[in-house]
Order: structure tokens, then sequence, then C-alpha cells
């Protein structure tokens, strides 16, 4: 368990708050049975020595409730502690995200300037859009997005959309002979199904 002072985070506050409120709450103790075998030990006892064991009794019962009411109040800011933690692994990984783009965005900025200042240098211009591209998949493949292209492949429902079917000689059946939407995979999930003709039989 941790031995940092809970006073460091800014939620203590309202674990001190619960911690009073579990005290606050402490139930009385009921007994609904009485073992004779149990009580028998204390017949013999006199009225002072049976008041000193139930004030340890009580003390013991007090401790055991303390320990509960700090148990509950640590581990709600271990709660408080991990949840912080993930918004900030969340926050930290979206401006990877977005610095990333702006690399992205610089390349479509120089291709925009090219065509603006060269509209007959084709060359430049294509290679510039090529680089864009090229820069922007590589962005989206670092954060796990992969783009479906399954020209070629076996017909999958689970991945893939047929749109229609086609014959098309020398092709089996259930292939995929034309991709009118690529599609997409988060982290191996399915975001996107990809737009597809197939082979009929």
């Amino acid at each position: 368990m941790s031995t940092e002072n809970p006073k460091q985070w800014d939620y203590v506050n309202k674990s001190e708050q619960e911690e009073q409120e579990l005290k606050d709450q402490q139930p009385e103790v009921e007994v609904d049975f009485f073992d004779d075998e149990e009580a028998a030990a204390y017949a013999t006892m006199g009225k002072a020595d049976i008041i000193k064991e139930l004030l340890k009794a009580k003390k013991e019962s007090s401790n055991h409730w303390e320990q509960f009411v700090r148990a509950k109040a640590e581990t709600s800011n271990l709660m408080h502690s991990v949840e912080k933690e993930k918004q900030n692994i969340r926050s930290f990984a979206l401006k990877s995200f977005v610095q990333s783009l702006v690399s992205v965005i610089d390349n479509f900025e120089r291709s925009v300037s090219v065509l603006s200042s060269d509209p007959g240098n084709v060359n430049a211009i294509k290679e510039g859009i090529e680089l864009t591209h090229k820069d922007f998949l590589s962005t989206l493949e670092k954060f796990g997005v992969e783009m479906l292209n399954p020209a070629g492949e076996r017909f999958d429902p689970q991945f893939h959309e047929a749109i229609s079917m086609q014959a098309s000689p020398g092709v089996d059946a259930n292939v995929v002979i034309q991709v009118l939407q690529k599609g997409c995979l988060l982290n191996g999930r399915l975001v996107r199904p990809a737009m597809v003709i197939v082979s009929s039989a």
C-alpha cells in the first residue's frame, strides 16, 4: 500500500468527507445469538472484570471500524488517482495525434502552394500529393488505424460489404473484384467495412 500522504491529491477533501460520513454511519452491533458455552466463562467473573471485557471488545470493534474507514478512503483515493492517470494518458495520446496531423497539414499546404505558384508543374504537384497521402497513412498507422483494400481477396462479410455481384471470367466465386470504398480498422476492430463488388459463380 502506498505510503504517500493522500493530502497531495486535490480530491482528498472529498475522501475526508466520505470518511467522516462513514464514521457517522457506524452501525450499532446487534447480537442475534447467545452461545451458552462462550457465556459460561463470564458467569464466574465479577462485575468489574465483565466491564473491562466489554470496554476491551468495544475498543477492538472501534479499531476495526477505523481500519475499515481508512481502507475505504484509501481505495477511493486510489480510484480517483487511476481515473486521473487515465485522463492524462488520453490527453497525451490526443496531443501526439494532433502533432502528427500538423505534419500532414504542412505537406498539404506545400502542395497547395506549388499548385498556386506553378500550376503547370504537374510533376511537383503530383509528388506533393503523393507525399501528403503517404504521410497521412503513416500517421494513421502509427495510431492503430489500418485501411482495408481487399481487391483480389475472398469476400469476408465481417470486414466487407458487398454492393453487387458480377460475373468475372477466370475468377472464382465470392472474390472481391473491385473496391468502391476502402474499409478501416482501429486497433484491429472494424470501424468501417470496405464497400466492394464480388464475383458471382
